[in-house]
């Protein structure tokens, strides 16, 4: 026999107050969680002071600095030209919640300000993207290292 109680009328009147006032609480903390992630993602991005501002790598020294930029989905410019052989420090200047990640040479910046120093050693085109999931337009933030 067919007993289908969720289409029966009396189950609706059996819930209650206590169970619709609970499913309310509930229904309010997942908002709450939300909006909090939300603004999470929008907030500032600056470096603690307590934060290490370097990828541990400052014995290094930099024959040059390149700084790269982000913005609403975009990088300050579609590519970046370098010279192979050199010690680079590269610095990434962030509006927003970006990161920044270059993976064949060992590049993962997630904070504004945040720096590492690499070695060129090969010639190539290599690709810059965000890190970070950033919102709508992050798979189109993309740019391009040329080292030569």
């Amino acid at each position: 026999m067919y007993n289908d109680n969720c289409h029966n009328n009396n189950y609706y009147l059996r819930i209650g107050k206590g169970a619709l006032s609970c499913m309310k609480r509930m229904m309010a903390l997942f908002l709450t969680l939300a909006l909090a992630s939300a603004l999470s993602a929008c907030g500032n991005n600056e470096p603690s002071a307590a934060s290490d501002k370097n990828s541990g790598d400052k014995a290094v020294a930099a024959d040059e600095e390149l700084v790269i930029h982000a913005t609403n989905y975009k990088f300050d410019k579609e590519e970046y030209h370098l010279t192979k052989g050199k010690t680079v420090k590269i610095t990434f200047k962030s509006q927003g919640m970006h990161g920044l990640a270059i993976k064949e040479l060992g590049v993962n910046l997630k904070r504004n300000n945040a720096s590492k120093t690499v070695t060129l050693d090969k010639p190539g085109t290599y690709e810059i993207k965000c890190s970070i999931v950033c919102g709508s337009g992050h798979k189109d933030m993309v740019s391009k290292l040329i080292v030569s």
